[in-house]
C-alpha cells in the first residue's frame, strides 16, 4: 500500500455529497415522513399477523391435545375439526 492509499483508502461510496435541507423541495420532508410511516405500518401488520397465526397455531395445537387426552386419541391422529382456512373438500 502506497502512502497515497495509505491517507485515502479506497471508498465504495463514490457518489455522496450532502443535501441541505433547505434545498429540499416543500413537499420533500413530508412525504419522507409519509413513507416512513407507511413502512412502519405495513412492517407493525406482518409482524402482528404472524405473532397471532403463531398463538392460534399453538392455542389449537393444545386444544387437540387436551381433546386427544379426554377422547384417548393420539395426537399424531390430527385434529378432531377440520381446519376452516383448509376451504371445502372436493
Amino acid at each position: 500500500m502506497t502512502s497515497r492509499e495509505a491517507r485515502n483508502p479506497p471508498s465504495i461510496c463514490y457518489n455522496t455529497r450532502v443535501v441541505n435541507l433547505e434545498d429540499l423541495p416543500s413537499w420533500a420532508i413530508p412525504a419522507l415522513a409519509s413513507l416512513a410511516a407507511v413502512t412502519l405500518l405495513v412492517w407493525a401488520t406482518v409482524y402482528l399477523r404472524r405473532r397471532f397465526r403463531q398463538g392460534r397455531e399453538e392455542l389449537e395445537k393444545a386444544r387437540n391435545e387436551a381433546r386427544s387426552h379426554q377422547t384417548g386419541r393420539e395426537p399424531s391422529m390430527g385434529p378432531l375439526t377440520p381446519d376452516p382456512e383448509a376451504g371445502p373438500d372436493l
